[in-house]
């Protein structure tokens, strides 16, 4: 992502995760922030989401979020929008970026849903196991539920092999 700002394209990253390693990673402590974008999709119509947007020493902008987002199962489902508040939110500012980065947690919950909804692409992360490659097909599974029923356009990128051991190539 830094990488994007050294091409100095404009980016924001939302943070989706109710943990808030993205926002701890840029530098911001999720504890202290007054306003996250999950308050922007929980608030009313007209919240305005430049609100929580943060500056980062790291280059792009950055959407928080914090614990009080654990609460997003219960606290959307209430609302007829529930799938569609993030898009929403990010069409406020969508003209001011080159791109949007979501960085969504790793279950399946009403945050991610959201940014389903919301995105033109996803990449996934996941490790080489037999536990993760079942979620990766649930996974795909729930994409391919999203684009039929909300977003058309939204696309599979590719997937990313995290946590991967180096084979020692020196054994005969």
């Amino acid at each position: 992502d830094v990488s994007l700002v050294r091409l100095e394209l404009a980016l924001l990253l939302v943070d989706l995760d109710p943990q808030g390693h993205l926002t701890w990673s840029l530098g911001h402590n999720p504890d202290t922030l007054p306003l996250t974008i999950y308050d922007a999709m929980s608030g009313e119509r007209d919240f305005d989401v430049a609100r929580v947007i943060l500056k980062t020493s790291a280059g792009p902008d950055l959407a928080p979020n914090n614990i009080a987002a654990s609460n997003a199962d219960r606290e959307l489902s209430n609302k007829p929008t529930w799938g569609t508040r993030l898009a929403g939110v990010l069409r406020q500012v969508r003209h001011q970026y080159d791109y949007i980065l979501l960085d969504a947690g790793p279950s399946l919950n009403s945050l991610t849903v959201n940014a389903l909804y919301a995105a033109d692409f996803v990449l996934i992360p996941t490790q080489l196991e037999m536990m993760s490659v079942k979620g990766l097909q649930l996974l795909v599974e729930r994409i391919d539920e999203a684009r039929a029923e909300a977003n058309p356009r939204l696309q599979i990128a590719g997937a990313v092999a995290m946590m991967v051991q180096q084979a020692n190539a020196s054994r005969a």
